[in-house]
């Protein structure tokens, strides 16, 4: 298998575009030199970017579903700029 047909994981790309950042070489050319497809190099430069994104945005995902039991209960506090705290109880 050659080197531009090879499977890679999201942690290898990762690897490879910090590695094309400080080899000196532009994209173009580290990627012939390295026999990587360029439009792959491309995808998944902007895929670990939106990824990196997202990870970024201070979002906290919380579940969806309330606990089974009726007597449950729960409390949620989100802190909003200017001192404001909204807080909400079940």
């Amino acid at each position: 298998m050659t080197d531009s047909s090879k499977r890679r994981s999201a942690n290898e790309w990762q690897q490879i575009i910090q590695d094309q950042q400080t080899s000196g070489l532009n994209q173009t050319q580290y990627c012939s030199s390295h026999n990587i497809s360029l439009p792959s190099f491309y995808s998944w430069k902007n895929k670990l970017k939106k990824s990196e994104a997202q990870k970024d945005t201070g979002w906290l995902e919380l579940p969806t579903e309330l606990p089974s039991s009726p007597l449950s209960q729960w409390d949620m506090e989100l802190e909003l700029p200017g001192g404001v705290v909204l807080r909400m109880r079940h």
